[in-house]
């Protein structure tokens, strides 16, 4: 394991007898990856997750964002050691076979009359070839691995019998005995059950709820040891806090107005935004539904309602709770009830998320009374396959989605809405769902990133 502060190399015996500090420079290891469980790591890696997940330590991150990121580079390891090992069998078969082959070919050859050579291609067909195939189909059940990794096995395994298919036809017309002909028959019914698995599981890798391997109070005990060892993460967010005196703000600054507004479900994501200068960037509020930063919250809604040409966007998770932000929002009087303000539910939405099987779809049986106790004004808006979705359990958070590519997708569909209000402009269409012209409007992105 390499020491992050010297790069000096140490192996299990250097550590121990250092008392798991580096042989060089005496530098404490936060870690010992063969202590670690489900997945080992070490010092470097951690290192990297950290410096990844902040952009090279320009951009600022929450607790929940780090584990999210965390927990999906150590699933990416459980991929890298499932390629090892299918490697390491598919190898280790092979030496296997070449040997236990000789034995099985001379007692096949002696009953069936048939060559070495074609004994070893019938052992081979009845052990190797289902042990791939097996071996495929239980990756494409996992839910530990993400939706893309799901979805290639299951494409290897079409690919697989495929190839399988393809050969026996090929020689089956030029075979001459009857051995032959019961080998190519054996390899096309492997790869039409290859094909066939391949096909299903594809289907089911989109349905399939992904499994967290690390629980998010272990990562936040990494992350405190290793702070207690390598000192403070200058990027790393702390809690929101909770400021009741107002901010002072000058009347110059009180009389300008945004011409737009952010609102978000969650404190952390709202802090988050503020943190690395959303607001400034995209002259643009950054709130919370609960009133973050409630030191400047007051003074932030009256300089909203100043602007008519107001444009609202509406930020939350694929939760319960979260898809009746944008109802809030138009609907309350200390938001935007009785205005004409627009807004844009950027999302994240169930609507979204069905679209797009790549995003890790979590569950929680906390979440299935919430989802069933929603208004029916609010299921209205949603249609039965989003109503099924939630009230299944599953949810996907903001935070799942690293800091760099969630200020990306922000960002992203705030430009598309404003494409959106010249494409409306020009055809002449509002875009309005109700005629009544004191009603806000809401718009809805088909998908998140």
């Amino acid at each position: 394991m390499k020491c992050i502060q010297c790069s000096t190399e140490n192996n299990l015996k250097d550590r121990e007898a250092n008392s798991g500090r580096c042989k060089s420079c005496e530098h404490p290891f936060a870690f010992e990856p063969t202590e670690i469980e489900p997945i080992p790591f070490t010092d470097l890696f951690f290192e990297k997750i950290l410096s990844t997940l902040s952009v090279d330590r320009t951009l600022f991150f929450t607790k929940e964002q780090f584990f999210y990121f965390l927990e999906r580079r150590l699933r990416g390891k459980i991929v890298d050691s499932w390629m090892a090992w299918i490697s390491w069998i598919i190898s280790g078969m092979g030496w296997a076979i070449s040997g236990i082959a000789i034995a099985f070919s001379c007692i096949l050859s002696l009953h069936l009359e048939v060559g070495y050579e074609r004994a070893i291609i019938v052992f081979c067909l009845l052990s190797g070839v289902p042990a791939i195939i097996f071996s495929l189909w239980r990756r494409t059940k996992s839910p530990v691995i993400s939706f893309k990794w799901r979805k290639f096995s299951a494409r290897l395994l079409i690919f697989f019998g495929i190839c399988l298919v393809s050969i026996a036809i090929f020689f089956l017309f030029n075979s001459s005995s009857f051995i032959d002909f019961w080998q190519l028959v054996l390899s096309i019914i492997c790869g039409i059950l290859s094909i066939y698995l391949g096909i299903i599981q594809e289907k089911q890798a989109k349905k399939m709820i992904q499994t967290l391997i690390i629980k998010p109070d272990r990562a936040e005990e990494w992350l405190t040891h290793w702070i207690e060892v390598n000192g403070s993460l200058e990027k790393l967010l702390p809690p929101p806090e909770t400021e009741q005196t107002l901010a002072e703000i000058s009347d110059e600054v009180s009389n300008y107005s945004f011409d737009r507004a952010l609102i978000c479900d969650s404190d952390e994501i709202a802090q988050f935004l503020i943190a690395n200068n959303f607001h400034f960037e995209h002259n643009c509020a950054v709130l919370s539904v609960t009133g973050y930063p409630q030191n400047i919250f007051p003074t932030v809604m009256q300089m909203l309602r100043r602007n008519p040409d107001l444009k609202v966007f509406s930020l939350h998770n694929a939760t319960p709770q979260g898809v009746i932000l944008p109802h809030t929002l138009r609907s309350q009087s200390e938001w935007f009830a009785d205005t004409t303000v627009t807004v844009y539910d950027l999302g994240i939405t169930p609507k979204q998320i069905l679209k797009q099987p790549e995003i890790s779809v979590f569950r929680s049986v906390n979440l299935v009374e919430e989802a069933k106790n929603l208004s029916s004004e609010i299921k209205a808006q949603l249609s039965s396959e989003e109503i099924e979705w939630l009230e299944a359990g599953n949810y996907v958070e903001l935070a799942s989605f690293s800091p760099a590519k969630l200020l990306r997708i922000i960002t992203r569909g705030i430009a598309n809405a404003s494409i959106g209000d010249r494409e409306l402009s020009e055809s002449g269409d509002s875009g309005n769902w109700s005629d009544d012209e004191d009603t806000s409007y809401i718009y809805t992105s088909d998908s998140f990133g």
